[in-house]
């Protein structure tokens, strides 16, 4: 697995949101976009990504923006990683893509995806 740009600005982006959350502050995507230097329409599709997996909700308006759906210590890594990456799951070893298991380390890798999975989902937004 690599971690994409979308995921890093999807880590910023949720970062923003986890500071302005005690404060039960909307946050809209410009000032995030502006603060972080990331491409605004980036910043949109990213956002768009999260409300759909419902980790955030968005409030339209003036004082308009983003905001978590739940407190950054109930929100987990692996959800975020999900609803950006849409899989976990560890690429197949070219041997195996090709004839199942040729390699020998087919369970192997499959162990390390497993472990790398329950690692996210030990981490809560309010870890990082």
């Amino acid at each position: 697995m690599r971690i994409n740009k979308n995921t890093d600005y999807g880590l910023i982006f949720l970062k923003r949101l986890v500071q302005a959350f005690s404060k039960k502050e909307y946050l809209s995507v410009s000032q995030i976009a502006s603060i972080d230097h990331i491409p605004e329409q980036y910043l949109k599709k990213i956002a768009g990504q999260l409300k759909k997996a419902k980790l955030i909700k968005a409030r339209e308006g003036k004082s308009g923006g983003y905001i978590l759906t739940k407190p950054p210590e109930k929100i987990t890594l692996d959800k975020v990683m999900l609803a950006l990456e849409g899989s976990l799951d560890l690429s197949p070893c070219a041997c195996c893509s090709q004839s199942a298991g040729a390699c020998g380390f087919s369970n192997f890798w499959e162990e390390v995806g497993s472990d790398w999975q329950t690692y996210f989902k030990n981490i809560k937004l309010s870890d990082i």
